[in-house]
């Protein structure tokens, strides 16, 4: 249930930030703004390997660290995305972005197999910040890996 709501915050977050805009909005991020969501997102995955909470934690956007806790948001890793807890190695599609929102298909491997995610970002104040991860079902029409 949880998880659920996490995602469903995640999606309603997202969409009035404009991050869930039309496809047509988006555009294959510049080199630089590229190298910033592929960091932001392998910081956190690296923070999430070593079990490093509270910078994993910080790397989400403002408003989901409002309406969660550090401790939750471990819980929520640990129960509903074992392979990114698990992490051993990611490799990234081409980021789009609208320079508010962007989105990055991430495949993430972990000793117990693989699983491509849709990662959804937020530029705020600090920088570009997760807003939400989506399993996908089918990588292929995900963007390009």
């Amino acid at each position: 249930m949880k998880f659920r709501l996490w995602l469903i915050v995640g999606l309603a977050m997202a969409a009035s930030a404009g991050v869930a805009a039309e496809p047509l909005h988006y555009r294959y991020s510049q080199p630089a703004v590229r190298q910033e969501l592929i960091a932001v997102i392998t910081v956190q995955l690296e923070a999430i390997r070593s079990e490093a909470w509270d910078e994993a934690f910080a790397l989400a956007t403002t408003p989901f660290r409002r309406q969660s806790s550090r401790e939750a948001f471990a819980g929520m890793i640990r129960r509903n995305y074992p392979i990114i807890w698990r992490n051993t190695r990611a490799e990234f599609g081409l980021p789009q972005d609208d320079g508010r929102g962007a989105r990055v298909t991430v495949q993430v491997w972990s000793q117990d197999g693989r699983m491509t995610y849709q990662y959804l970002l937020l530029r705020e104040e600090g920088g570009w910040r997760i807003a939400g991860v989506l399993p996908v079902r089918n990588p292929e029409s995900a963007g390009q890996l």
